[in-house]
């Protein structure tokens, strides 16, 4: 019994951190869904983290339309 328990613990934790590292990959969609433009936008490329000052400056004023202006 003490050999299930545990494995049913290990499962559940496993489960749990990969639900977790998981969910910031899909918030930074939910932005770009929300402002209607896609990751270059803010990022240097695809497949990069690395931000541009478009994503600094919407950091600061929650508005691409402001950002785009400078």
């Amino acid at each position: 019994m003490n050999k299930i328990l545990r494995m049913a613990i290990s499962a559940v934790v496993a489960c749990t951190g990969i639900t977790l590292s998981m969910a910031p990959a899909s918030a930074k969609l939910k932005l770009a869904k929300k402002e209607k433009t896609g990751c270059t936008t803010c990022h240097v490329s695809m497949k990069s983290k690395e931000l541009n000052p478009t994503r600094k400056c919407y950091s600061e004023k929650k508005s691409l339309t402001e950002c785009k202006k400078e």
